[in-house]
């Protein structure tokens, strides 16, 4: 009987699992089985139901433009468990002077689509407004096949105050990364498309936008009598009734305790050969002894992926370790409604690097989604972490609750001290697309295909946020089967 074996239970794991299990039917000839070391699945994407709260200690949503986690979603039978926000909490405040100033309409990751609201805002400075109009006249970059870091695209395109203002916290938070580091080819190519096609940024979203617009008349005319029954218009951000954790939890169930082994921790993986001159692969696990598998699906982090492969392949293992992580932690606060000062009318709030703070953002839970915390209490979330303060995740509970209620005090006027606090700290957990990754994905590519059966997937290889793990990893679990199928090479 032939194996895969996929190593790492996170988002990209369970999917890659599910992947294969539905593709094999019961076919009796492979066997696969998921690998995780710790003793629940799920990886970041960590749920607790508390004394009615719905604690969240990773990623609260997924993007409803990419469609791969509602496709798992409704195979897994959990498709009437998505939510959107609530509509009478859309719209997200910025931190500027240590006040918080709505972020005008229209602005669009960091670009302004609307006239009136974008010259009306206190947010930018006139002479910040007037030089983001000028991306309307300024020329394209020459040489646009070279890669730019992040903080010079948007100074060249937008000008300083909009890269300090919107650009940092909007784009540099998604990522917990340095934009005068970032990767601009890997991290938002979509705005290095948009010069290259349009020249303009602005020019480019107004452009989107009514291309959108169109789509979205076309498809209502046509909407009464062609759309399917139940069918339902997304919000930008979508989650689940009872928090993110549905989703890996029924990703579990769908594969069950024959194929997922929690506790089970790969030390170290050894090529080898078997009968017949082909390549498999020995797996060292803590506890148990050795595995063989015809094929391996790393969905581990490029830096653990790299001291796992190490033994066999120094040259893959070097840009794999290149490929930086950062730490970060999410910390939930619950609080008496008669406690929070002021209206809770947003989704929350961005705090720009030049605030000089050490929250990078909260959200506020109980108003963006539906029934996160019971009648008479509201939940928010803290971020602290990342690029510029990774320091800070080390320190103990009492120290980390201090300084993000000082940052509270001061920017919300919050002074009683929570009800309820949990904190969740992600160490090395989130990568890094920095200047140069294009050129390590490559190095990668290239040792990988020396290798027959060995596959790579997961938030370090161009997969940050749920949706785009789930789907990479469902890719290389396939083409690990396809490989395992035809007993050949790559």
């Amino acid at each position: 009987m032939k194996r895969i074996v996929v190593v790492g239970a996170g988002a990209a794991g369970l999917a890659a699992g599910y992947a294969l299990k539905e593709s094999l039917q019961g076919d009796k000839d492979i066997e696969f089985l998921v690998l995780e070391k710790n003793d629940k699945a799920g990886g970041q994407i960590r749920t607790v139901l508390e004394d009615g709260f719905i604690l969240e200690g990773g990623p609260d949503c997924v993007i409803s433009d990419k469609p791969t986690t509602f496709e798992f979603a409704k195979k897994l039978g959990i498709e009437d468990e998505m939510v959107n926000t609530r509509s009478a909490s859309g719209g997200t405040y910025i931190i500027k002077k240590g006040q918080l100033i709505r972020m005008p309409e229209g602005v669009m990751m960091m670009i302004p689509t609307k006239f009136k609201p974008f010259i009306k805002t206190k947010l930018i400075s006139w002479p910040g407004k007037i030089r983001a109009a000028m991306d309307v006249f300024i020329p394209r970059r020459k040489n646009l096949d070279e890669d730019e870091e992040l903080s010079s695209f948007v100074r060249r395109r937008l000008g300083q105050e909009i890269l300090d203002v919107l650009a940092e916290p909007l784009i540099g938070g998604i990522h917990a990364s340095d934009p005068d580091t970032m990767s601009l080819a890997s991290t938002f190519p979509r705005f290095l498309k948009m010069e290259k096609d349009d020249r303009s940024l602005i020019l480019a979203m107004f452009k989107s936008k009514r291309k959108m617009a169109k789509t979205i008349k076309s498809s209502s005319r046509s909407s009464s009598s062609a759309s399917e029954p139940g069918t339902k218009r997304w919000t930008m951000f979508v989650s689940f009734k009872n928090g993110m954790q549905t989703l890996t939890d029924a990703l579990a169930r769908a594969l069950g305790r024959d194929v997922l082994k929690l506790k089970t921790e790969v030390q170290r993986i050894e090529k080898i050969t078997i009968p017949g001159g082909k390549t498999a692969y020995k797996l060292q696990v803590k506890g148990i002894g050795d595995i063989e598998a015809d094929a391996v699906v790393l969905t581990t982090l490029a830096f653990q992926t790299a001291a796992l492969v190490e033994p066999f392949d120094s040259e893959l293992a070097a840009p794999l370790s290149e490929i930086n992580s950062v730490s970060s932690a999410t910390v939930n606060l619950v609080y008496r409604t008669e406690d929070i000062p002021r209206e809770l009318d947003a989704n929350g709030f961005l705090v720009p690097r030049v605030e000089g703070r050490n929250l990078m953002a909260s959200t506020w839970t109980s108003s963006k989604w539906p029934n996160r915390a019971p009648e008479g209490f509201v939940l928010l979330r803290a971020f602290v972490g990342g690029a510029f303060n990774q320091a800070i995740v080390d320190e103990d509970d009492a120290t980390i609750l201090k300084l993000i209620k000082s940052d509270l005090k001061d920017l919300m006027g919050i002074t009683a001290e929570p009800s309820k606090t949990k904190i969740f700290r992600w160490k090395k957990s989130m990568p890094q697309y920095t200047m140069g990754y294009p050129e390590r994905l490559a190095k990668i590519d290239e040792r990988l295909a020396a290798h027959d059966g060995l596959f790579l997937a997961g938030a370090s290889y161009g997969g940050v946020g749920v949706p785009d793990c789930m789907n990479n990893a469902r890719k290389a679990a396939l083409e690990a089967l396809e490989y395992v199928k035809i007993g050949g090479k790559k």
